[in-house]
């Protein structure tokens, strides 16, 4: 958020106009070299824990299942977030708020009744 109101920036304080504060990318993971074969357990559906293991026992992987969780958790930031967007001709959906209904007079809430079915007989 700080990058949007740095138009000009000041020299030497690691920031620019376009890219925000400067990253250092720090050490490399261990599991870096083991990304293809992550990936694919992962396209597979199959767990962090199975992960570590399937890495343990067929590939020589030495560090920890924190490092897998860790290395996991990156790739997930990575990927956007699926988006599925539901299309429908008009009148064959309803959306209906189920919420505790108007206040009356007398300061009480009184629940709201919708008789009847939603959407095409």
């Amino acid at each position: 958020m700080l990058r949007q109101f740095f138009v000009n920036p000041i020299p030497g304080s690691g920031l620019s106009a376009s890219a925000g504060p400067a990253r250092s990318s720090g050490p490399e993971s261990c599991c870096e070299p083991f990304r293809a074969v992550i990936e694919e357990k992962l396209q597979q559906g199959l767990t962090g824990q199975r992960i570590y293991q399937d890495l343990v026992e067929g590939h020589g992987f030495t560090a920890s299942y924190s490092s897998v969780r860790r290395f996991l958790r990156r790739l997930d930031q990575s990927r956007p977030l699926p988006f599925r967007r539901l299309e429908v001709l008009p009148g064959e959906q309803a959306q209906v708020d189920f919420g505790s209904g108007a206040p009356d007079g007398n300061r009480h809430v009184k629940g709201t009744h919708l008789g009847g079915e939603f959407g095409p007989t």
